[in-house]
């Protein structure tokens, strides 16, 4: 799945996962730098939606390796307040660096 503009991907998601637990969502995975530098300042981006589609939450987890260097990976972890709506919930994630979208592939 590809993410954010068209072009070559600078960032591949290797695994992530939302678990729902005590009023929360939690979520963690990892990712590795594809570009030929350093990534710089990467945030992974969660939101949590109820089935209707409306945000319950959101929060911003930083990668652990900070800067990415190339062909590295880093994980990532975080936890969002889905107000008791686990079973009916769902999880997103996006990237950003400090310049802004970064394109990424999953698998």
């Amino acid at each position: 799945m590809h993410r954010a503009k068209a072009g070559t991907p600078l960032l591949h998601l290797l695994s992530w996962q939302c678990m729902f637990a005590d009023g929360y969502a939690r979520v963690l995975g990892e990712i590795r730098n594809l570009k030929k530098t350093n990534l710089e300042n990467i945030h992974a981006i969660i939101t949590v939606h109820d089935v209707a589609g409306r945000l319950i939450g959101s929060d911003v987890a930083l990668t652990d390796v900070d800067p990415l260097p190339s062909g590295e990976r880093s994980p990532f972890d975080t936890l969002v307040m889905a107000n008791g709506l686990e079973r009916s919930a769902r999880c997103e994630i996006d990237f950003l660096d400090s310049a802004g979208a970064i394109r990424w592939i999953e698998g």
